[in-house]
């Protein structure tokens, strides 16, 4: 399952991420944090592809995901996301969160 979160009120998307870990029932030590401000995707879709080692299913978390906003797109990530996103590994939980988000018309 994959998730986009878009507020600009930090509170409601943790609210929303706690909903969805609480929903899946997956433990803090199977939960992967990145911010795309410091990582790059590369690394956050090589940690989606792999297996969890503790449970069945793992929840990886990306913040500051401003792909979605036309002035700070790479195309390079935005392909490697999409990529992924056709063939994601089911047992990854992908949340993606956005402060800035323009949807394409």
């Amino acid at each position: 399952m994959n998730y986009l979160l878009y507020s600009e009120e930090d509170y409601l998307l943790s609210e929303e991420v706690n909903k969805i870990i609480k929903k899946n029932n997956i433990e803090e030590f199977s939960i992967n944090r990145y911010d795309l401000e410091l990582d790059n995707i590369k690394t956050i879709i090589d940690d989606c592809q792999t297996i969890s080692f503790f449970e069945d299913q793992k929840i990886v978390i990306v913040n500051n995901c401003n792909y979605f906003n036309r002035v700070k797109s790479n195309n390079d990530d935005i392909n490697l996301l999409l990529e992924y996103l056709e063939h994601y590994n089911p047992n990854t939980i992908l949340i993606i969160l956005s402060h800035n988000c323009l949807l394409y018309t």
